[in-house]
């Protein structure tokens, strides 16, 4: 007897906080990775942008002026380093801004089937919270555990066959993989 399972599966999560705008997929429908799964209403993060973009101007402004003083040493180099940081502290507030916009768009890390959807278009999602749950069946693994007296009959690399009930009549070729160096007491 064997547990079937996926090699590559994912529980997609949501890394920002919103009302879920839209659902492009449903359980059972296929997804390439990359594709949109749902969205998350973007507009408090497109103003979070749009700030952080205006304060990221005004200080280039502010520095372009103040670099100029500089250099006719009409001001101090401790406002100028204070304000170098300021630069600094707005451009990764930018790059964050930016992220969260584009988080609020649900994509998928890997193809393959939505076993499970965890929520509704509506609903009110908080960071890190799973909304589905992807399975690739292309790749499936066995596992398989055999009494200890058989580990000497099995070899890495070696062609296996495996037949399952839900399938009686067909047979599907295999490959072990790898071999477990612990034993299972209990079984």
């Amino acid at each position: 007897t064997a547990t079937l399972e996926s090699k590559n599966e994912a529980d997609i999560i949501t890394r920002v906080t919103g009302i879920i705008e839209q659902l492009t997929v449903d359980e059972g429908d296929y997804v390439q990775k990359g594709q949109i799964l749902a969205a998350i209403d973007p507009r408090r993060y497109q103003l979070a942008l749009d700030k952080a973009n205006a304060e990221l101007a005004g200080i280039n402004q502010e520095l372009q002026r103040l670099s100029s003083m500089a250099e006719k040493k009409l001001v101090s180099a401790q406002a100028s380093d204070k304000l170098k940081y300021q630069h600094q502290a707005a451009v990764a507030a930018q790059k964050l801004a930016a992220l969260d916009l584009q988080d609020s768009q649900i994509i998928a890390p890997i193809s393959g089937f939505i076993s499970q959807k965890y929520v509704k278009q509506g609903y009110f999602t908080q960071g890190y919270q799973k909304l589905f749950h992807i399975v690739d069946t292309a790749n499936l693994q066995a596992i398989v555990y055999l009494p200890e007296h058989q580990l000497s009959n099995v070899k890495l690399n070696q062609q296996a066959k495996l037949h399952f009930s839900a399938r009686i009549n067909q047979t599907y070729q295999a490959t072990i993989r790898s071999i477990s160096p612990i034993i299972d007491s209990s079984s």
